[in-house]
C-alpha cells in the first residue's frame, strides 16, 4: 500500500470514528443510571409490541414495571418461543414484533439444534447502538488503530442462499448488513477481506480466500468473531495452507509473527472470559 493509499486510509478510519462519538456519549450518560435506562427501554419494547400476538397473550398492555414483567412473562429458552418464530417463518405478521422481519438468521447456539432468530430494523438498530460506543472507545484508547483494516465474521459461512416458508430471506448477504448505512459505508471500505468471499457457498474455498486475504493484509488492525473457535480454525488453515496462499515472503513472515501468534492468545482469553462468565451467570432476580 502506497503512501496516498495508507493517508486515504487513516482520514477514513479516523471519519469512522468520530461518527461513532454520539453513540458513546449516550452510552455513557445511559450508564450513570443503568436501571433507569434499562427501565425506560423495557417500557419502549412493551409499548411498541403490545398488539402482537405474544404481547396480548402475555398482556403487554397491563404491566407497569419491572417486578409486574417478571411475574407476567416467563424466562423461557428457544424451545418454547419456536411455535412463535415458526409462525413468523410462516409470514404472520405481528407475532413477535410489530416491526417487520426483515430477514432471519440461523444460529446454532451453544446447546439444541438449529434456531431461526428474527431481525427487524429495530433490532438492528439496537446492534449498532450496543457495538458502535464500543468500536469508538476501542479507537479512543487504541489510536493506532486508525489508518487499519478490520475483519468482522458475525453470520455463518459458505451457506446456500435460502428462504422461510413465507417467503423472508434467511441469512445476511453481508456482515455489515448489521449496521446502520454510515457504518456499512465505512466498513465496506475497510473491510480486509471483501465481501464476495462470503457467498463462497464451498467451506474449504472459503477459508482459503478467507486465510489469504489476511495474510497478504498489512494493515489488518481489528478482528472480530463470532466464537473464538472460530478465529482458531482460520489460523490452523493459514498454518496448514501457507504454502497455496502465494503471499509475497515479507507479509507471510509479519502475518505469521503478528497475527497467528497474538490472534490465537487472544482468541483463548476470550474463550476463558466466555467460560468464567458461564460460571458467574445465574437466575438472579432483580426487583
Amino acid at each position: 500500500m502506497g503512501a496516498r493509499d495508507r493517508l486515504a486510509l487513516s482520514a477514513l478510519t479516523r471519519a469512522y470514528a468520530a461518527s461513532l462519538a454520539p453513540a458513546w456519549l449516550r452510552f455513557r450518560v445511559a450508564a450513570k443510571d443503568p436501571f433507569r435506562a434499562t427501565r425506560r427501554r423495557l417500557e419502549a419494547l412493551l409499548a411498541a409490541n403490545a398488539a402482537t400476538a405474544y404481547g396480548r397473550a402475555h398482556r403487554f398492555d397491563r404491566i407497569r414495571g419491572l417486578r409486574a414483567f417478571q411475574d407476567h412473562v416467563p424466562a423461557v429458552d428457544y424451545e418454547a418461543l419456536r411455535p412463535w418464530i415458526d409462525r413468523a417463518a410462516s409470514g404472520e405478521p405481528n407475532v413477535l414484533t410489530r416491526a417487520p422481519i426483515r430477514i432471519f438468521e440461523r444460529s446454532s447456539g451453544s446447546s439444541g439444534g438449529n434456531k431461526l432468530v428474527p431481525y427487524t430494523a429495530p433490532f438492528l438498530a439496537e446492534f449498532g447502538g450496543a457495538t458502535n460506543p464500543w468500536l469508538y472507545d476501542l479507537f479512543r484508547r487504541y489510536p493506532a488503530l486508525h489508518g487499519t483494516t478490520s475483519y468482522w465474521s458475525i453470520s455463518p459461512a459458505a451457506r446456500h442462499a435460502e428462504r422461510t416458508s413465507g417467503g423472508t430471506p434467511i441469512g445476511f448477504d453481508d456482515d455489515t448488513e448489521y449496521f446502520g448505512p454510515v457504518e456499512r459505508w465505512a466498513l465496506g471500505r475497510l473491510m480486509s477481506v471483501p465481501g464476495t468471499v462470503a457467498r463462497i457457498q464451498d467451506l474449504d474455498a472459503w477459508r482459503f480466500e478467507t486465510a489469504k486475504h489476511l495474510l497478504a493484509d498489512e494493515q489488518l488492525g481489528l478482528v472480530s468473531v463470532w466464537n473464538p473457535s472460530f478465529l482458531t480454525l482460520i489460523m490452523e488453515s493459514i498454518e496448514r495452507d501457507l504454502d497455496r496462499q502465494r503471499v509475497p515472503p515479507r507479509a507471510r513472515r509479519r502475518a505469521m509473527a503478528h497475527h497467528v501468534r497474538r490472534l490465537r492468545v487472544r482468541a483463548q482469553r476470550r474463550a476463558d472470559l466466555l467460560e468464567r462468565t458461564d460460571d458467574l451467570a445465574g437466575g438472579a432476580r432483580v426487583d
